[in-house]
C-alpha cells in the first residue's frame, strides 16, 4: 500500500476539471510499476477547506496483499 498527498492530476484522480501537477507522473510511474491502483474513485474529495476542493489524499492498494508478505 502506497498513501501520498498529492494534489492534482486529470482524470487519474483529481477529476477531469483538475490542474496537472507535474511531480504526479513520478507517482504515477511508481504505482504502475508496483501495479498499485487508486483506491478512492477519481475526484473523490479528500479536502474541502476555504471553499477549495482537492484530491489530494491519495491511497494506492495492490489486488491482493497478501502476496507481498513474506511467510515464516
Amino acid at each position: 500500500m502506497v498513501v501520498s498527498r498529492m494534489g492534482r492530476r486529470p482524470g487519474t484522480w483529481g477529476g477531469d476539471d483538475a490542474v496537472q501537477d507535474a511531480k504526479a507522473d513520478a507517482l504515477i510511474e511508481l504505482t504502475n510499476s508496483a501495479d498499485l491502483d487508486l483506491c478512492l474513485a477519481p475526484g473523490t474529495i479528500t479536502r474541502d477547506e476555504s471553499s477549495h476542493q482537492t484530491a489530494i489524499d491519495l491511497v494506492f492498494g495492490s489486488h491482493d496483499p497478501s502476496e507481498g508478505f513474506l511467510a515464516s
